[in-house]
C-alpha cells in the first residue's frame, strides 16, 4: 500500500523526510482500515489523470497529493469498475475462423494488443528524427544550461498527433522541464518544424502508470 501511494503521487520513499514518511505510513494504515487495496490506489492515479491530465493547466495535473488520494478514492471506485467493463467490451473480438488448408500455427493474428511490429518501427524511427531536430535547436539555444544535460539522457517513445513523448531520466528532470522550460521548448520548436510540436515530458513514475 505505501509503495502504490508513492507511485501515484509520484514520491521517491527514499528521499522522504521522516515526518512526510511517517504521513506516508498513517494513510496506507488508514486505507488498508478501511479495506482499500493497493490496485484501488494504482486506479485512483488513472481517475485522477482523466480529469487532471498531464501537462495540463490544471492544478496538481498528473500526480494528486495524498490528501486528495485519500478524500477522493472512495469515488473513484465506481468510476474505475464503469471503465473496466470498458475496457473488457472493446477489448473482446470475435473468434476468428481461417478457411485453408494450412495449419492454425501458420498465421499470426494481430490484435489491438499486439501492435504489427513494422508500424511500431516506423513509429519509432519518426520520433527519434523529431526528437534529433528538436534536441539539435535546443542545444543551440540553451548551450550554457545546465537543465540540458537531462536530455543527453531522454529517450523518444513516440510521435502521434504532432506530439513527441519524452521519457526523462528522473521524474524531477521531467517537472523542470514540463514546468520550466516550455517557452524555449515551443521557441525550438517552431524553428526546427514547418507545423507547431508539442513535446509532453515524462518521468519514470509516469510512464510506469502508462504501461
Amino acid at each position: 500500500m505505501l509503495n502504490a501511494l508513492a507511485q501515484v503521487t509520484g514520491k521517491n520513499l527514499d528521499f522522504l523526510r521522516p515526518g512526510k514518511r511517517e504521513e506516508f505510513q498513517a494513510a496506507a494504515r488508514k486505507l488498508l482500515d478501511y479495506h482499500f487495496s493497493p490496485e484501488d490506489v494504482r486506479d485512483f492515479g488513472r481517475y485522477w489523470r482523466e480529469g487532471h491530465p498531464i501537462g495540463s493547466n490544471k492544478l496538481n495535473a498528473g500526480r494528486p497529493h495524498l490528501s486528495q488520494v485519500l478524500e477522493d478514492l472512495p469515488a473513484s471506485r465506481e468510476w474505475n469498475a464503469q471503465k473496466r467493463q470498458e475496457d473488457e467490451d472493446d477489448d473482446w473480438l470475435p473468434p476468428l475462423i481461417i478457411h485453408s488448408d494450412e495449419p492454425a500455427e501458420a498465421f499470426t493474428v494481430y490484435t489491438p494488443q499486439q501492435p504489427v511490429p513494422e508500424q511500431s518501427k516506423s513509429e519509432s524511427a519518426e520520433a527519434e528524427r523529431v526528437w534529433n531536430r528538436l534536441l539539435e535547436q535546443l542545444r543551440m539555444s540553451l548551450f550554457s544550461n545546465p537543465a540540458l544535460r537531462a536530455l543527453d539522457r531522454a529517450r523518444p517513445l513516440a510521435f502521434r498527433n504532432n506530439r513527441l513523448t519524452l521519457l526523462m531520466p528522473d521524474d524531477a528532470s521531467a517537472d523542470v522541464w514540463r514546468l520550466r522550460m516550455q517557452a524555449p521548448v515551443e521557441r525550438a520548436a517552431m524553428r526546427a518544424f514547418d507545423e507547431p510540436v508539442s513535446v509532453l515530458f515524462l518521468g519514470p513514475t509516469e510512464a510506469a502508470m502508462f504501461a
